[in-house]
């Protein structure tokens, strides 16, 4: 079987098993983030020759498989689906020309109207995505915390909560891994705009942490406002990625890796086992 005959099966597999979920809670969440790391992967094996239809199979898997009585529900998921990629598109763009016209102009001089002409849309549509320029040039997710923990509660259910936390972290940065143009863009943004830098640091905890805290309880059965493991083990992982979002000339990969390797050495025996079964 061809490699891109290998996805195809892998993305209908995996877009069915979500839409057996229920809907009321991750269905559309879980499918937007499938779409996003399918897009990646779908840019890497580009790099290689390799040519994939992911978008078609996506639709395939989502109308096909929905099954009598579902089809509504799973076409408007996969609809939601499309809408929720064509923000995050438009939300890209606005961040790379922030990212450009601070590094042209300076922050002081970057406009929001700038800003937002260079991306192709209207200054009105720019406050949909950023309540202003230094968030744009931040690029803050708003989506983000959901986005998280809907990847988080689809990791094993017996996986150690640090191994988990250390995977939604790596999905995380995985655009600038995967876009090394994008994190230059920022390497230099930054360095024309230093005062950003905590702001952006602190964009790797701002209304992720009690989401993430309270999705690692779950996995580990236990009550967060008693158990200090969840908020430990959470605020851990997020200031390995603080670390790598206010160092933004390191390599972040090897910032990560690095800071995951030493908080699993430093808990070693003492860290708390997840539960093999998903907490009823």
């Amino acid at each position: 079987m061809a490699l891109a005959d290998k996805l195809s099966a892998s993305v209908v597999c995996e877009v069915v098993e979500v839409l057996t979920k229920d809907p009321s809670r991750y269905e559309t969440i879980a499918l937007g983030a499938i779409l996003h790391r399918l897009q990646l992967f779908q840019q890497r094996l580009r790099l290689k020759g390799v040519s994939t239809e992911i978008t078609a199979d996506v639709a395939v898997a989502s109308t096909r498989d929905a099954g009598p009585g579902n089809s509504g529900k799973n076409a408007g998921a996969f609809d939601e689906g499309l809408r929720e990629r064509k923000k995050r598109e438009t939300r890209v763009r606005l961040h790379r020309a922030a990212l450009d016209l601070v590094v042209e102009h300076g922050l002081d001089h970057a406009t929001v109207e700038q800003i937002a002409a260079a991306a192709q849309v209207s200054a009105r549509t720019f406050f949909n995505y950023y309540p202003s320029k230094e968030a744009a040039v931040v690029g803050v997710d708003p989506n983000l915390p959901e986005r998280l923990v809907a990847l988080f509660v689809a990791r094993p259910a017996g996986e150690d909560a640090l191994t988990s936390l250390e995977a939604v972290m790596r999905d995380w940065i995985a655009p600038l891994v995967a876009d090394p143009t994008l994190r230059a863009q920022r390497i230099r943004a930054f360095a024309a705009a230093p005062d950003l830098i905590p702001t952006a640091a602190g964009s790797a905890s701002r209304g992720v942490e009690r989401h993430l805290v309270d999705a690692v309880a779950r996995r580990l059965q236990t009550d967060g406002h008693a158990d200090p493991w969840p908020t430990l083990l959470t605020g851990c992982a997020l200031a390995v990625l603080r670390s790598a979002f206010a160092t933004p000339g390191a390599p972040l990969q090897e910032t990560v890796t690095t800071g995951f390797r030493l908080l699993r050495e430093g808990f070693g025996a003492a860290m708390p086992a997840s539960s093999p079964e998903p907490p009823t």
